[in-house]
């Protein structure tokens, strides 16, 4: 059960941030926020578990999901973003939300 919430909460983190940063489009919740949703914590989790965790690592990390950002947007179909400036303001605020929601849960 708790993976089905933390699911949601990744794409409605996705759709938030589609809301607050200009130059990023979903299509809609289901399936396309579902599917970044869930990549992303993807690449979060696997960047995470690479990499040790302290600056100049967590520094190598932003930019790994950033780039993970940016393909992801390539390869779903209705998620877009604009340039790789709006990928990386986005990736900045979508991990960040992806830290909180596994903090909590």
């Amino acid at each position: 059960m708790s993976s089905i919430i933390k699911l949601a909460l990744y794409a409605l983190l996705i759709i938030g941030v589609a809301y607050v940063v200009p130059g990023i489009s979903v299509a809609g919740f289901w399936p396309t926020a579902v599917i970044v949703g869930l990549a992303f914590a993807l690449v979060n989790a696997i960047v995470r578990a690479l990499l040790p965790n302290n600056i100049v690592f967590g520094i190598i990390a932003f930019i790994l999901n950033t780039v993970g950002f940016w393909y992801i947007a390539i390869y779903v179909s209705g998620f877009s973003i604009a340039n790789i400036g709006t990928a990386v303001i986005g990736s900045l605020l979508a991990s960040i939300g992806v830290w909180l929601i596994n903090e909590i849960f």
